[in-house]
């Protein structure tokens, strides 16, 4: 008997009919392509094996990915870190090894953890600049639920709003997923998508990223209605990245 299940042209099929999934997904079924590039890109790990492959960290990032840190931690405590794989952009949280500010640029050590990057600034890398709070020109707006929003049956309330100054562009956005709940997004005012939807854009820790970034003059919101015939209350948070 075989020690080895998977054979590389078997893994090679796999991945050939991922990839055809792929392609052949609507664009606004986002999830649908998500787990399906997520699978793609674990079938590719199986597959590379050898040297050739990146080294695999504790928490299933590469090492020495690297990214930006939303939020500024003290050594041993979480931050938020904005990077990218398998192409989506993502926000988690990570222990940190050192003290590290907010905006820092940074990358993941073996150990799976935030490690300031010295000589490295964030027009490095391919995020642009980033700012938690107002915006310069050029810069990043990156904004979040501060306290999570309880909704009963019924209810409808706005669980994000961002008031700008100037005009910026939305980029990403990602809300945590509940049933008996249906999604809004806003600019101005305005909905974008016509109807509430029954899944959100994005996921709090795995955002969307619009193909063009809509122009937000004023104001953006995430707007979140929990049906009447849900059995009970549930919280809702969100986040959103602006340029």
């Amino acid at each position: 008997m075989s020690t080895d299940p998977t054979a590389p042209q078997d893994v090679r099929e796999h991945l050939n009919i991922i990839e055809r999934l792929v392609d052949g997904a609507s664009s606004s079924d986002e999830y649908f392509e998500a787990i399906i590039r997520n699978q793609a890109m674990m079938i590719a790990l199986m597959e590379g094996g050898g040297s050739g492959s990146p080294d695999i960290g504790s928490f299933g990032v590469p090492t020495n990915t690297a990214g930006i840190a939303v939020q500024g931690a003290s050594e041993g405590d979480l931050a938020e870190f904005l990077y990218k794989t398998d192409g989506r952009t993502v926000i988690d949280n990570f222990e940190v090894a050192s003290d590290i500010a907010d905006g820092e640029v940074a990358t993941i050590n073996s150990d799976g953890e935030l490690q300031p990057t010295t000589g490295v600034a964030q027009g490095d890398l391919d995020f642009g600049n980033i700012a938690t709070s107002t915006s310069n020109a050029g810069d990043f707006i990156y904004q979040e639920t501060e306290q999570d929003v309880t909704l009963q049956p019924g209810d409808t309330e706005v669980i994000l709003e961002v008031n700008l100054n100037n005009s910026a562009a939305w980029y990403m956005t990602g809300t945590n997923d509940e049933t008996y709940t249906s999604y809004d997004y806003k600019v101005d005012g305005e909905s974008i998508l016509g109807d509430p939807i029954p899944k959100p854009l994005g996921l709090y820790n795995n955002m969307f990223e619009f193909p063009e970034p809509l122009q937000v003059n004023n104001t953006l919101e995430v707007e979140v209605s929990r049906n009447s015939s849900a059995p009970g209350s549930d919280d809702y948070f969100s986040n959103v990245v602006l340029l």
